[in-house]
């Protein structure tokens, strides 16, 4: 299964030059607590960006470029659709958790979506792709304080 990741203010968005406008210590626990245990898909500007490995989860990077830096054992990948081949129709979870690229071409295979909505507008240069709302059910929501966290699932046709 395809799941999306993603924190973003709310006009949408998610970076600005490269990496988060913003560090919420409890955002980045709830991150940690989602994906833990679960292999993790970004892109390579995403990848490059990371200030530190992410233990506990298994890394895939989407990228056509072959000499990136490894903080840590990665799977690169050159294609989208060995991707899907690989986890579109698995119990297996894959989280995709960024940059604005890799959520836009990953999207409309995600059967579920954790959206992190901070209380606080940033200016950016990346956004998360616009998405149609009544496609989407909510399982569950959690109010921080500086953000509240949503699981949405896909409706079924």
């Amino acid at each position: 299964m395809i799941a999306c990741i993603v924190c973003m203010s709310p006009n949408g968005v998610i970076g600005k030059d490269g990496v988060m406008p913003w560090h919420d210590p409890q955002e980045l626990h709830y991150f940690k607590e989602q994906t833990m245990g679960k292999d993790i898909l970004m892109g390579s500007v995403t990848y490059a960006h990371l200030p530190n490995p992410l233990p506990g989860r298994k890394i895939h990077v989407l990228t056509r470029h072959t000499n990136i830096i490894q903080k840590e054992a990665i799977t690169l990948w050159s294609e989208k659709a060995a991707v899907l081949d690989r986890w579109k129709d698995s119990d297996d979870i894959l989280m995709v958790c960024g940059g604005a690229s890799i959520y836009e071409q990953f999207l409309p295979y995600a059967k579920r979506l954790y959206l992190s909505i901070l209380k606080t507008n940033y200016e950016g240069d990346r956004f998360f792709p616009a998405f149609d709302e009544e496609m989407w059910e909510l399982i569950e929501k959690r109010q921080y304080a500086t953000f509240d966290a949503y699981q949405l699932q896909r409706k079924t046709k």
